[in-house]
């Protein structure tokens, strides 16, 4: 097969094809064959999504409350477990505010108290200075 190409002026420019016709044939199956593994991989079938959750420097575990876009509730899990959702549905995550109560679990309560104050150690006695300092100062001056 001849392929003429003109190009600007009158310039022509020949290329011989020396294909056969099985080159072709095998030629448009390689092609098929890439363009269908590149659909694979460039759409994948999602049916389902795992979720790990990780909270690696806390002190307690906090809930996570997995519900529905319509407010359905989808379940409630912590902060160090693994979800596996619906690929099709879309979800809202929240993270469940955690009280401490003294009357459920005393001992709990002093743990989170204290894992509290050890973190906040430093701010509460520059507080306690600064009071303390202004107190002297308006007994001083009156």
């Amino acid at each position: 097969m001849r392929n003429v190409i003109k190009l600007f002026q009158g310039t022509v420019v020949t290329h011989e094809d020396n294909l056969t016709r099985r080159d072709r044939i095998l030629l448009a199956v390689a092609v098929v064959l890439l363009l269908g593994l590149s659909f694979i991989v460039v759409f994948p079938n999602v049916n389902a999504q795992t979720i790990t959750f990780a909270n690696p420097g806390a002190y307690s575990q906090r809930d996570i409350a997995v519900s529905y876009l319509n407010g359905t509730m989808a379940g409630l899990y912590n902060d160090t477990s693994t979800i596996i959702t619906d690929g099709n549905s879309s979800y809202i995550f929240t993270l469940v505010p955690k009280g401490a109560n003294p009357m459920d679990d005393f001992s709990q309560w002093i743990n989170d108290q204290m894992t509290w104050a050890r973190t906040n150690a430093s701010a509460v006695i520059i507080f306690i200075i600064l009071i303390g300092g202004a107190i002297a100062l308006v007994r001083k001056v009156t």
